[in-house]
């Protein structure tokens, strides 16, 4: 009976002791109002995370919107891929290529997305995306493309959001129209 009640308190102290690695980081960054909208070659259809699939058409323009938060902003990644069958490898063929881009901004530096040392905990994304007709020769696959949206903080937290696009070439007798 005595062992038993000796046993007690270390039990005790292993069940409430801690870990001293899981300091508190704070919350974790935010993406909210993430749109995907066409530039002026399109009709201005938007996609958003409530949204359907916009059409964007090659040679134009996917103009990115999203509201972020967090705090201490460091870094924002977009990834665009192939995405149609749910398949993330570059499909190809001796005509065509989908298209990948993995274009990056960061928060607190010169050229960046705010002026050196300024590392916001709140802002508001807006960047101008051209999107190609040919790549290395070949064209552009037309169909389903993911626009990935990642967003990091100084302390290294990361959130994402993603959403899909509907890539196609000009129309015939669109740009006659034009």
């Amino acid at each position: 009976m005595k062992k038993s009640l000796t046993l007690i308190p270390f039990l005790l102290i292993g069940l409430f002791s801690c870990n001293n690695e899981t300091d508190e980081q704070g919350p974790l960054p935010s993406i909210s109002n993430y749109t995907i909208e066409g530039g002026e070659h399109e009709s201005h259809e938007r996609l958003s995370d409530e949204g359907e699939e916009p059409e964007l058409e090659m040679g134009g323009e996917a103009h990115i919107d999203a509201e972020m938060g967090g705090q201490n902003l460091k870094t924002v990644l977009l990834d665009i891929h192939w995405g149609e069958g749910h398949t993330h490898r570059t499909m190809s063929s001796e005509t065509d290529t989908a298209w990948t881009a993995k274009i990056q901004w960061n928060f607190g530096e010169e050229g960046g997305l705010t002026p050196a040392g300024v590392f916001p905990n709140n802002h508001d994304f807006h960047e101008h995306i051209e999107i190609p007709e040919m790549i290395d020769g070949k064209h552009v696959k037309e169909g389903e493309y993911h626009f990935v949206l990642y967003l990091w903080d100084q302390d290294g937290n990361e959130t994402q959001k993603a959403l899909t696009a509907h890539i196609h070439g000009h129309e015939e007798g669109e740009e006659e129209a034009k």
